[in-house]
């Protein structure tokens, strides 16, 4: 086969895989910088690998070529769940500019640790990772190679593809975890609330923390008095049986008994001198 016939092969291959995968989502281009050490063949430098661009090497002019032993790393904006990994190398000639070579990713907090291919061909490796992972670097390092027939390392693409946007209120790995935001989405990772704001009962920055015991309601602001110190509910404050602590009253036994009444269910009256009002729990007159 030609090599104008090789490209096309190739090329129609790929696209065809990409436009079958409507999930995961490819992260964007702009989102990616990229940096390497590597001496480039001519101006076959380490950004083409992030250019958007397809094709034969010597034709698109969109491919990197890097002298082995080689490294190109991409940096994310931010973390990203991954789920597939791309690689594609020149489809026209010196298809062995691709062999050894080894791709390996890290978080923001990580060092990197290699991972396998799981689709391999003389043009394009594919890495398919069983469970969406955090992902802020990707780097593909290419080693020295037996032969002698070429020194250096081409890719031509490196493309990744993060997991789809989880349902609101959901987020995490494979959408598994739980957000409680009053308004808008949570962050896709980490599950921060945009904007910082949590449901009545709620808190902590994705908003998936119910308030402390004897606080609920906005902010977990409010304060609740049950009878024998046990927690009500974080989102409205009702007492277990509707009960409060002596002194207090209301459906969230948040409200003072009140003027003139103390105790359980402030069902006791005190009389006071000169009408002033006893403590609302223990009856006491000033």
């Amino acid at each position: 086969m030609s090599t104008k016939g090789w490209i096309i092969l190739f090329t129609v291959g790929f696209l065809l895989e990409v436009s079958t995968a409507a999930d995961p989502i490819q992260i964007l281009n702009s989102s990616i910088s990229v940096t390497s050490k590597s001496n480039p063949w001519v101006d076959m430098v380490a950004d083409k690998v992030n250019d958007g661009r397809v094709g034969g090497a010597d034709s698109c002019k969109c491919c990197a070529a890097l002298e082995r032993p080689a490294w190109v790393q991409l940096t994310l904006d931010k973390t990203y769940l991954v789920e597939k990994i791309i690689i594609l190398g020149r489809p026209d000639i010196y298809r062995q500019q691709f062999d050894n070579i080894t791709l390996l990713l890290g978080g923001q907090d990580q060092s990197l640790e290699g991972v396998a291919f799981t689709s391999v061909n003389t043009t394009v490796k594919t890495t398919i990772l069983t469970s969406p992972r955090e992902v802020y670097t990707v780097r593909v390092s290419g080693g020295e190679l037996t032969t002698n027939t070429t020194r250096h390392m081409t890719i031509c693409e490196v493309m990744m593809y993060r997991q789809a946007d989880c349902l609101p209120g959901k987020y995490g790995v494979n959408c598994s975890k739980e957000c409680h935001c009053r308004a808008g989405p949570c962050e896709s990772v980490t599950g921060t609330c945009i904007p910082a704001l949590c449901k009545d009962g709620w808190r902590g920055p994705a908003c998936n923390e119910t308030c402390n015991p004897g606080t609920f309601g906005t902010n977990c602001s409010s304060i609740c008095h049950c009878y024998e110190n046990v927690t009500c509910h974080h989102t409205d404050g009702t007492c277990p049986n509707n009960q409060c602590a002596a002194g207090w009253a209301h459906n969230n036994c948040s409200v003072a008994c009140d003027y003139g009444h103390f105790g359980e269910n402030c069902s006791s009256a005190c009389h006071c001198y000169n009408g002033s009002s006893c403590h609302h729990v223990s009856g006491k007159c000033p």
